[in-house]
């Protein structure tokens, strides 16, 4: 008898083990690749849910926070109609500004929160600690404001499958400062004072020298600095001012940028400041005061703009939040509305199918202008030239940008085999030793942005 009833207490532990843990579903994504069969990455009931993995403390703050304002509003217009049927819900992380910390995120919105896109970061180093989870994972990431360059491909120069950018590079932004200085400021020999603790920094220095010095002009003095623990930067103006030289160039973040310009005008160096989308904040203008007038910096949108649609989402913007927007508001916004779109092209909130709609992004109406995704996931977009004008920022003028031909081919299933699982990443999305220190490379407790 007792041996009878605990056969049948084991049959009954068994069969409740078994309903507990039914077998996996079949992949029917036909894809093979390293999103396929994430059937749990799809949709739960009426929603699809977003990571969104952003600096919003931090030294940077302005830009994360900014960002995500454009992205919830965004976020409203879309579920007035939903995507595929279902509403979108955000999961919203703070990434404190730390590479580390993006990582981290990163990996627990995957493997918990299990989204099939995330949005984020606006720091370009932040950005690719996320890149790699996003290529260990099979994950498509989408970055609103990191502009760095290479963040779209791996060290050996091939494309990051699932790494993609809504803003345009540091090396187009570069470009447009140095063929500013030369065409409208007539300049033909600038001064360049960077952060050499900061990829965005470095990133923008080394293209500006490289097409100034193309144009015919002379870079007279270049110094560095470093953001995490330089706050008294008249040593390098002091040895920048003994230069002769046309304009003072700044490829910083508003913190920075305003303490240089007050030390730099109280040495006396009147020269035209210069600088790229790390300016775009109201806080340049407050911590800089009177000493960032008539300074210029190249960014991704203006609200002086007069089309409809950028004038439509300020009006907007500021019946929400009481403000008018910044650039990383409207990039947060863009931002959204594309991944949207490309969920609604792709059919299914499939990793796979978002992957492949977002590499195929041609002439999308942002607001800040169509958006292009080139061969290596890059926006092809304008550049706008903004300057401070009695305490204001003002649109001086708009670059057009080149939609170059894209190979379509390039975005094909051929890439799959050669990308997948990313430079570095080992397949649970971990990153190597040698990619951890880096990406660890300018990293601090308080990350830069773009």
């Amino acid at each position: 008898m007792n041996g009878l009833r605990a056969f049948s207490i084991v049959i009954v532990a068994l069969m409740f083990l078994a309903g507990c843990n039914p077998p996996p579903a079949e992949d029917t994504s036909g894809t093979g690749g390293a999103g396929a069969g994430t059937t749990g990455f799809m949709s739960e009931g009426d929603t699809i849910k977003i990571g969104v993995n952003l600096e919003l403390t931090g030294e940077v703050a302005s830009f994360g926070v900014s960002c995500l304002n454009g992205i919830r509003l965004a976020l409203e217009e879309i579920n007035e109609n939903g995507v595929l049927g279902k509403k979108i819900t955000l999961i919203e992380d703070d990434n404190k500004g730390k590479g580390t910390e993006a990582a981290s995120v990163a990996k627990k919105q995957v493997e918990v929160d299990n989204v099939p896109l995330m949005i984020g970061a606006a720091a370009s180093t932040n950005s690719i600690a996320i890149s790699q989870v996003a290529e260990g994972k099979g994950i498509p990431q989408v970055t609103p404001a990191s502009t760095r360059t290479d963040l779209t491909v791996d060290k050996y120069g091939n494309v990051k499958r699932y790494v993609f950018r809504t803003c345009f590079t540091d090396d187009f932004q570069g470009d447009a400062i140095a063929k500013f200085c030369w065409d409208e400021l007539g300049a033909r020999r600038i001064a360049i004072l960077y952060d050499n603790g900061q990829d965005y920094s470095k990133g923008i220095y080394q293209r500006v020298k490289e097409t100034f010095t193309k144009l015919g002009g002379v870079v007279a003095s270049e110094r560095t600095y470093d953001a995490k623990v330089d706050n008294d930067f008249s040593a390098h103006l002091s040895q920048i001012k003994t230069a002769k030289f046309d304009v003072l160039v700044v490829p910083g973040y508003y913190q920075q940028v305003g303490q240089i310009a007050k030390q730099a005008r109280g040495l006396g160096i009147e020269q035209p400041l210069v600088g790229g989308d790390g300016f775009d904040s109201p806080q340049l203008i407050e911590v800089g005061g009177d000493a960032v007038e008539d300074a210029f910096f190249t960014t991704h949108f203006s609200a002086d703009d007069p089309s409809e649609k950028a004038q439509a989402f300020v009006s907007k913007y500021k019946s929400k939040y009481g403000l008018t927007p910044d650039a990383m508001a409207v990039l947060g916004y863009d931002a959204m509305k594309l991944c949207a779109d490309a969920i609604e092209r792709a059919g299914s909130a499939d990793p796979e199918a978002i992957t492949k709609a977002l590499a195929d992004t041609r002439n999308y109406p942002a607001v800040t202008g169509n958006i292009t995704i080139d061969e290596l996931h890059n926006a092809v977009k304008d550049i706008v030239v903004m300057k401070v004008e009695n305490g204001k920022f003002v649109m001086h003028k708009r670059v057009e940008a080149d939609i170059p031909e894209i190979d379509e081919a390039s975005n094909d299933e051929e890439q799959v085999e050669e990308t997948v699982g990313g430079d570095g990443a080992d397949s649970d999305g971990e990153t190597s030793d040698e990619d951890a220190a880096s990406t660890a490379e300018g990293q601090g407790d308080t990350e830069g942005s773009e």
